[in-house]
């Protein structure tokens, strides 16, 4: 059985949205575990609801989720995005081959009224929790490391996932309708305080997750946090140690690079003064 885990911190507005993309599936044998900060008032809907108020961190609430949860497969939602509808038989499908342990689908992403905006085909394997899909039993043996987590859980169960036996699958179906906003985490990953946090939690997660994928994976995230840092709000870093960090840092350097100038953020001119100014 599919268990989804809905998320909702000090946001009723996406909500009903949320939970209608769920009553639209084309399978109805799998539950739902809402776990919100607030009382709500519910539709009737075919599936079950489980609905959990209470108070904490973002790991709390998934650490909570996945307690309660009674299905063998877990997908994660968060309150302003959608699912396509037949997102949940497409992964049920998919989920049918015992190998597969971690599935992250492609995101469409759409505006405050659900109008879509574009497709993104390239984006990282623990881009936005409603693509995720994993097993429950690979979360079990890190699941109490969940409480201490305030930042980045899409990150914490792809690096989980590195660390296990079984097979990844980054899978080119959109299956989600994730929502930028204002108020997303999209929008705030220039916000110096949240650059922080991810940061902190990365370096959390790299004493936690004993394997060589998942440490390789977690020093690309943390070196794209300081290069982040560097960028927008002139943070020192240190300089690649060795060529194979200077690979990683040039690959960052060309993201960011096409990502703020495409957006408009940053000037061509600003990008080639930072990059003068991190080697001179």
């Amino acid at each position: 059985m599919i268990s989804v885990i809905l998320t909702a911190y000090n946001r009723k507005e996406f909500l009903d949205e949320a939970l209608d993309s769920l009553q639209n599936q084309t399978i109805n044998n799998f539950e739902v575990i809402l776990i919100s900060n607030f009382e709500y008032n519910f539709k009737n809907y075919k599936f079950k609801i489980n609905h959990i108020v209470m108070e904490g961190n973002m790991g709390s609430y998934l650490y909570r989720g996945i307690e309660e949860s009674a299905g063998d497969i877990i997908l994660f939602m968060d309150d302003d995005d959608l699912f396509l509808e037949n997102k949940l038989k497409y992964l049920e499908n998919k989920f049918a081959d015992n190998e597969i342990i971690y599935i992250h689908n492609k995101p469409i992403f759409v505006d405050t009224n659900g109008k879509t905006k574009y497709k993104k085909r390239f984006v990282p394997p623990d881009f936005n929790m409603s693509c995720i899909s994993i097993r429950k039993k690979i979360i079990i043996p890190y699941l109490n490391y969940l409480k201490d987590l305030y930042a980045g859980p899409d990150t914490f169960f792809y690096a989980l996932s590195l660390c296990s036996n079984g097979r990844i699958l980054k899978d080119d179906e959109y299956l989600t309708y994730y929502r930028y906003h204002n108020i997303n985490t999209s929008s705030i990953t220039g916000n110096e305080k949240w650059l922080n946090d991810d940061l902190k939690n990365s370096e959390f997660m790299i004493k936690i997750f004993d394997c060589k994928k998942s440490y390789v994976y977690l020093n690309r995230i943390i070196m794209a946090n300081k290069l982040k840092l560097f960028i927008l709000f002139n943070y020192d870093i240190k300089k690649p140690r060795n060529f194979g960090e200077y690979i990683i840092f040039f690959e960052l350097w060309l993201y960011y690079f096409y990502d703020y100038i495409i957006s408009g953020n940053k000037s061509l001119k600003y990008f080639i003064y930072k990059l003068l100014k991190f080697f001179v």
